[in-house]
């Protein structure tokens, strides 16, 4: 079981920003860029009971950095984002057959979505949209370690998802 550290301080920045392109110049309407960042630093540590990751581990779930990025076109109801977004290492916890939690190290992740749709304007179809989503383009894996990256204890590809879906504003 794990408990509760003796606090600490934890502090951090965030930057994000929206910028529809049609601010620079006519010729992009509709196209835009949406970007945010955290850094994150702490020096809360807690001691996990079996000491299998280490002492003096970092707060679980925290990464230090954070970064989304979001390409996107919208207009007259055609709509494609590409969007990625990236966390450093973090420690994570993990659960077991027995529905026991232990602390693993989890490499940080790099994930790329696409997103393509279109909502029909006028006719019978009209407020009726389509979309094409895909998930993990670059199908990236899910990784844990011990103390030191050379100690992997697991390397998982989930794959790729792709959903379809259709939906119908009234």
């Amino acid at each position: 079981a794990l408990s509760n550290g003796n606090g600490g301080v934890m502090r951090g920045t965030e930057l994000s920003g929206s910028l529809p392109l049609n601010m620079l110049t006519a010729v992009l309407d509709g196209f835009g860029i949406v970007a945010s960042g955290t850094y994150t630093d702490s020096n809360i540590a807690i001691q996990e009971p079996d000491g299998s990751i280490g002492q003096n581990i970092p707060l679980p779930g925290l990464s230090k950095r954070v970064t989304n990025l979001t390409v996107y076109y919208e207009k007259n109801g055609f709509e494609t984002r590409l969007s990625q977004r990236r966390r450093s290492d973090f420690v994570g916890e993990i659960g077991n057959f027995a529905a026991e939690r232990s602390l693993r190290y989890v490499v940080g992740e790099s994930i790329l979505d696409f997103q393509m749709g279109y909502t029909f304007q006028n006719g019978p179809l009209k407020d009726m949209g389509i979309v094409l989503q895909a998930n993990n383009l670059r199908n990236a894996a899910y990784e844990t370690y011990n103390g030191s990256k050379n100690q992997q204890l697991e390397y998982q590809k989930y794959g790729r998802t792709v959903l379809l879906g259709v939906n119908y504003k009234f």
